[in-house]
């Protein structure tokens, strides 16, 4: 067993891995843990201050979790730009933006979660990944030889077809590798490619973009996030409907207030939108 230690209230797991930013993540007992990101697998018991690893690799665990990252430093940043922000933060201590290791897994996984909810979201990833031995998340060709038939017959919907349709092009790009050249490229460059993709439309490039390919420029803008953001940033768009150029707006307004932590503060206003009022 491998103790990781945490500063106390530094890591709520339980919200962290249920939130939708990782979709294979089980507790099979009050504080055990089972978790999958494309080869890697962990078993686990989190307590508030540290975690009992019986099984994974410990720094793979540690970069899914972005346990190198000083979390107060990123509390700070947002308390500076916005200090109302950082009381939603308090709000949910142990928050943390997360790192999904598997560039793969988390593309194929977001282009599950179009127009779709959490709770058919999972099951969608997780009858994907047993479509391979183990634990490990198939490769672009598996996904990509899946018929249409099988993937409704899931309960993928029209999901069936974009998702063979743009897996097949991400490996005749280059696959996984292309995926990583893109975490190097700028934003810009590695969103523009992924709305290429069939059914890739600008919040689902902003989701890939920032949980395949770790760019926290990225600021996904749902309904969620456009609530708080019009509540709190543009009060003048009260009642009006979200537009593409809006989204966009709204994105630039995030990565111009909070420069490189945008990601951060585009998944608290996500959460603090789901709090009971």
């Amino acid at each position: 067993m491998t103790v990781i230690k945490l500063v106390p209230g530094s890591l709520d797991l339980p919200q962290c891995v249920t939130s939708g930013m990782v979709f294979r993540w089980t507790e099979t007992a009050p504080g055990e843990w089972h978790g999958a990101d494309g080869p890697h697998e962990w078993r686990l018991h989190w307590h508030p201050d540290r975690i009992e690893l019986f099984h994974g690799d410990a720094d793979a665990l540690r970069s899914l979790l972005r346990l190198d990252e000083d979390l107060e430093a990123v509390r700070q940043a947002i308390a500076a730009a916005d200090p109302d922000l950082a009381a939603c933060w308090d709000a949910r201590p142990g928050f943390r933006l997360l790192r999904p290791l598997d560039p793969v897994e988390a593309t194929i996984g977001f282009l599950c979660t179009s127009n779709n909810s959490l709770h058919r979201i999972v099951p969608m990833v997780r009858w994907l990944a047993a479509r391979t031995p183990g634990h490990a998340f198939p490769d672009l060709d598996i996904i990509a030889s899946l018929s249409e038939h099988e993937l409704r017959e899931a309960r993928f919907g029209y999901r069936a077809v974009t998702i063979p349709r743009a897996a097949a092009q991400l490996a005749a790009d280059g696959g996984r590798a292309h995926l990583l050249n893109l975490r190097q490229a700028p934003y810009e460059e590695a969103k523009a490619y992924l709305l290429t993709l069939p059914g890739v439309g600008p919040k689902l490039a902003d989701c890939i973009a920032l949980f395949a390919l770790h760019h926290t420029a990225a600021v996904p803008v749902d309904t969620h996030v456009w609530q708080q953001a019009v509540r709190r940033y543009f009060p003048e768009w009260a009642g009006q409907s979200l537009t593409p150029a809006r989204m966009n707006q709204v994105g630039d307004a995030l990565r111009n207030r909070f420069g490189i932590h945008a990601a951060w503060a585009q998944q608290l206003l996500f959460q603090e939108n789901l709090r009971p009022a």
